[in-house]
């Protein structure tokens, strides 16, 4: 699995425990929303993915 990154033309390769750690942590931040999910407009995934791994894991 790789997760590009546009704005600095970057490809993270992500083995399979990340993509794992990955998945945990969205399904915990799904969780920590009132409804419990995460809803997102069609064809926005990619980019919220994107964000998501920009905000939670690269800056941390």
């Amino acid at each position: 699995m790789y997760v590009a990154v546009s704005h600095n033309i970057t490809a993270i390769k992500v083995d399979v425990k990340s993509s794992l750690l990955l998945c945990q942590l969205i399904v915990h931040t799904a969780l920590k929303t009132s409804n419990r999910k995460i809803d997102l407009p069609p064809e926005t995934e990619a980019s919220w993915v994107e964000q998501f791994v920009r905000s939670q894991i690269v800056q941390h």
